[in-house]
């Protein structure tokens, strides 16, 4: 659905209903239209999570862990999924996109930034990941 603004009014129309719109407007008529963006997708998600899952454990498995300072000390830590998502994932998405909830990105930008991550992680670790599918058990819609 978009919604087309004519004057002070607010209709709620479909893509077909708005080239009627345009064509039966008096001349004069003021109107803007906002097409709705595409957030990602429950889908989307859900492979988001298992994508940073997956890389999570091959870093581990391949001897890479996230490096953390606590009390003055360079600790080893194993990578999990939220620390994939918000240590490597978002802050390439925000570089890219400049929105940093991984819930308000348009749907395009899941494989621009998996492009990005899976270039960087495959030529400085030789570590990659596919983005994942129904083999990996993603709930898909």
């Amino acid at each position: 659905m978009a919604t087309v603004t004519i004057g002070a009014e607010t209709e709620i129309i479909d893509r077909e209903n708005l080239k009627i719109i345009v064509q039966n407007a008096k001349i004069g008529t003021e109107f803007s239209y906002k097409m709705p963006r595409r957030t990602r997708t429950n889908t989307q998600n859900a492979a988001l999570h298992k994508y940073c899952e997956l890389l999570a454990v091959s870093l581990n498995d391949a001897g890479y862990e996230m490096q953390v300072y606590i009390m003055g000390r360079l600790v080893s830590v194993p990578w999990t999924m939220p620390m994939i998502k918000d240590n490597v994932w978002r802050p390439i998405q925000i570089a890219m996109t400049n929105v940093e909830s991984t819930a308000d990105v348009d749907t395009g930008h899941y494989s621009e930034v998996h492009k990005v991550l899976s270039r960087e992680i495959s030529t400085h670790y030789g570590v990659y990941v596919p983005w994942p599918n129904k083999h990996y058990g993603v709930n898909y819609d």
